[in-house]
């Protein structure tokens, strides 16, 4: 029997112009209708920017700050996304080039790159119609993520954009405002951080004089002063005002600045050689930094820990410390606080003659250099090679 072909052979070509088709229309849903499900974050920290505000009466500079406090005050803080407090937001961005009331652009690639954050949050709060509008960027190292949102309130939007972003790290556990209090509420305070910024140290003293007067518990400021104090060789002054302070914050049971100005005692003791006196002080601060969730500071307490050790011929103990400032710097992504940490280990590995050592770690100190681009560390990094290897040379 003789088969009619031609509607045998249409049907065979029509399968495949189907699958064809099929195939164009998913590819086009997803370009045009991506998909929601979000990129899991790399570890490393979280950094809220200052919220620029774009209302219609002209708004101070220090809100700018004031709200971004208040946004991180609502965040989960954890060792795999630590959360930058204010302060050590503005000192990223110091060393990013920005200074506070910097006109130029902030260059959030470059930022990325150096502070090894996981996310980065910008934010503009506009009004319209009676209410008010959140619009924010997240940008991580691969990725950026914009929206919008809006409220009756600031603060609504403020709970709503903290909720977004611990949704992103998943983290649980302890909240950053237990046991603190608001310190960009006083526009002193960030006015003399200003002044500080553009060395106007006279301007800035004076300023901190008034801040205390008024808010007299502001640990911050109070730690500003101190640190100024120090820096003009004023030891007993300087000493005074941080075991005040000290002493409120834990009253207060503030372990985080408990934390922070128990560093800046132990600098004190450190800049005029009492060594031994200044161990207990470091210890009580990694303490204190630790059972904040201070990642950050536990960095800073273990490299002074570290030098301190290390002058004292500790060299166990120093070598110690050093690799533990290189951990925390690296928990939180912070590149010339791991690059500063490694050089001072392979320093300890000289003075110990161990130049394998020292090698090993300069090497690693290098490339973090001159993979992130980290112009200020490179001279004294490169410098430091030189010397590891001419010692390398000279044992062969």
């Amino acid at each position: 029997m003789i088969v009619n072909q031609a509607p045998l052979k249409k049907r065979k070509l029509g399968i495949p112009l189907l699958v064809a088709t099929l195939v164009i229309a998913a590819v086009l849903s997803f370009v045009f209708y991506p998909s929601n499900k979000q990129v899991a974050l790399d570890k490393g920290a979280i950094i809220v920017l200052p919220v620029k505000i774009e209302l219609d009466t002209a708004t101070p500079l220090w809100q700018q700050y004031a709200h971004q406090e208040s946004i991180i005050a609502q965040l989960y803080n954890s060792n795999s996304f630590p959360v930058l407090q204010v302060e050590d937001v503005i000192s990223f961005l110091l060393q990013n080039s920005s200074y506070i009331e910097d006109t130029r652009p902030l260059r959030v690639s470059k930022l990325l790159t150096f502070s090894g954050a996981s996310l980065v949050v910008g934010s503009v709060i506009t009004k319209n119609d009676n209410r008010y509008q959140l619009a924010y960027n997240f940008y991580g190292p691969s990725q950026q993520q914009s929206g919008s949102m809006q409220a009756e309130d600031i603060e609504s939007l403020y709970i709503d954009l903290a909720k977004l972003i611990n949704n992103r790290t998943q983290s649980k556990g302890n909240v950053n405002n237990i046991n603190s209090r608001s310190y960009f509420d006083n526009p002193l305070l960030i006015l003399a951080l200003k002044q500080l910024q553009y060395r106007e140290a006279t301007a800035a003293s004076e300023t901190l004089k008034r801040l205390l007067i008024s808010d007299a518990d502001n640990f911050l400021a109070q730690r500003q002063w101190a640190e100024m104090l120090l820096k003009q060789q004023q030891f007993v002054d300087a000493e005074k005002v941080l075991s005040t302070a000290l002493t409120q914050a834990e009253l207060a049971g503030n372990r985080r600045e408990s934390a922070r100005l128990g560093l800046t005692l132990a600098k004190s003791y450190i800049e005029q050689g009492e060594l031994v006196r200044a161990l207990p002080i470091l210890s009580q601060s990694r303490s204190n930094a630790a059972n904040s969730q201070d990642w950050l500071y536990l960095a800073y307490v273990a490299a002074w820990a570290g030098n301190v050790n290390e002058r004292l011929g500790r060299y166990a103990a120093a070598n110690q410390q050093y690799q533990l400032s290189v951990d925390y710097h690296q928990m939180v992504g912070y590149q010339p606080g791991q690059v500063l940490g490694l050089n001072n280990l392979a320093e300890l590995a000289i003075l110990e003659h161990n130049y394998s050592k020292a090698y090993k770690n300069i090497q690693r100190s290098v490339a973090i250099v001159t993979q992130k681009d980290l112009v200020d560390l490179k001279p004294e990094t490169m410098a430091l090679l030189t010397k590891v290897e001419n010692k390398l040379q000279g044992t062969r």
